[in-house]
């Protein structure tokens, strides 16, 4: 509450933003495979939030607004690190498999 004056919503930048960005940093090596499917539901998390933010009308606009930014950044930064952890380890287990490329 000292850093972030309005806190983000938790499921939205602990969940859905960051499986959002991992939807599309995998996108590429999981294409169409059954994995996929998952993340971009647990990806809509992070969207259903951001409408559910401004859906309170009992709350001033700005402070949805920061809320929703603080989410998305949040997220993104998130979203990003899980990314590079998972290409990291798919290029692992693709050279123990054989396989070259990620």
């Amino acid at each position: 509450e000292n850093i972030l004056y309005i806190r983000p919503r938790f499921k939205e930048f602990l969940i859905g933003h960051p499986f959002f960005i991992l939807a599309l940093g995998l996108e590429e090596q999981l294409g169409h495979k059954l994995i996929y499917f998952p993340l971009l539901i647990l990806a809509s998390i992070g969207q259903i939030n951001i409408l559910n933010t401004f859906s309170h009308i009992h709350t001033p606009i700005i402070v949805s607004i920061i809320r929703s930014i603080h989410g998305i950044w949040l997220g993104l930064i998130i979203g990003v690190i899980i990314v590079l952890i998972v290409r990291y380890l798919l290029s692992i287990w693709n050279n123990k498999r054989g396989r070259y490329y990620v």
